[in-house]
């Protein structure tokens, strides 16, 4: 298994699963519809994401080096292909994205689709404060696949996770310069 891979399991238990889980060990903080995994010690890279009604998740995280947007959905995909799709967001207008297939579910279920261009889908997100984000993308045929996800509390949660995420960089850099010395 890749690391890659690996980041991306982590990342589903922490956004999808984590919440569920009467002892789970990851604190998190409720802003709005949003949840953020806290920081502990600056040890776990925090992450944000908000789930819908039918128990979609959109949701960010980093990695160290680049920070993603990743949309939990169970409409199948092939790992590797990129499928267009329409972001329509409250007040920031529409714009045009790619969803890259990253993970299939072995048994059906859950599958990862990676949000691209990122810069301008996170400043279109961080710039609503309430209503709603719609992403439509085609099924097949004439059929498309709407999912909404509430936008409240979500600048909130984000400017707390780019706090976060910053101490996280920091204990993570720190931690670089006492391995070297």
């Amino acid at each position: 298994m890749s690391a890659r891979r690996f980041f991306e399991i982590i990342l589903f238990g922490t956004l999808v699963l984590a919440p569920f889980l009467v002892n789970a060990q990851i604190p998190a903080k409720k802003l709005g519809d949003w949840k953020l995994t806290l920081n502990v010690g600056g040890k776990i890279a925090p992450a944000i994401a908000t789930i819908n009604d039918s128990g979609m998740t959109l949701g960010k995280t980093c990695d160290g080096h680049q920070c993603e947007w990743d949309l939990f959905i169970d409409t199948g995909c092939e790992e590797g292909h990129s499928y267009p799709a329409l972001a329509n967001i409250t007040n920031g207008g529409a714009l045009f994205i790619s969803l890259r297939c990253e993970w299939p579910a072995p048994t059906g279920g859950v599958f990862m689709y990676r949000i691209s261009p990122y810069n301008e889908f996170d400043k279109a997100i961080q710039k609503t404060r309430q209503g709603k984000i719609s992403i439509a993308m085609p099924t097949g045929g004439d059929s498309f696949l709407i999912v909404k996800f509430s936008l409240f509390g979500g600048a909130e949660a984000m400017i707390l996770f780019d706090q976060l995420y910053k101490e996280y960089i920091n204990q993570k850099n720190k931690s670089n310069e006492n391995i070297i010395m």
